[in-house]
Order: structure tokens, then sequence, then C-alpha cells
């Protein structure tokens, strides 16, 4: 999507876009669930630890930042509107 730059593309892929966001984050449960030992094993090390902890906290101020950009509301509620008559 970034390559293309393209907004009809953009638009033709949001309802794709969140069936596998959601696919990924199911994935990524199961994944955990399985390998959760082996995962406490290496958070035992504390250099790896301490990196998990600072690219989580990096992550989550990206996010931040990102959600705290002003929106034109006016904007967001065509292109919503734009968006049902896809998914539908």
């Amino acid at each position: 999507m970034i390559v293309l730059n393209s907004f009809e593309f953009q638009l033709q892929m949001h309802p794709i876009h969140k069936v596998f966001g959601l696919l990924l984050t199911i994935s990524g449960a199961i994944h955990l669930y399985f390998n959760f030992s082996a995962i406490k094993k290496y958070v035992e090390n504390k250099k790896i630890a301490v990196a998990a902890v600072g690219l989580t906290v990096l992550m989550i101020a990206l996010f931040a930042v990102g959600m705290a950009k002003p929106l034109d509301s006016q904007k967001i509620e065509q292109i919503e509107a734009i968006m049902q008559t896809l998914e539908h």
C-alpha cells in the first residue's frame, strides 16, 4: 500500500487488511501459547529482557505519537462512508 501510493488501492484493500490483521493477531496469540516456556527462558537473560522492554516501550511511544496527530473529522466521515460502501 505504501509502494503503490494509490488511495483507490488503499480503499479496495481496507476490508482485506482488517481480516488479515485479525488472523495475524489470532496466530500470534496461538504462537505465544505454544511457545510460552521458550519465551520465559529467553526473558531470563537480562539483556534480552531489557531489549524486549525497550522495544515494547518504543512501539507504544510511536503508536501514541501517531494517535496524537490531528485529523480532519469531515474527511474521516467521507472516507468511512466510502469504506462502508466497499464492505457491503
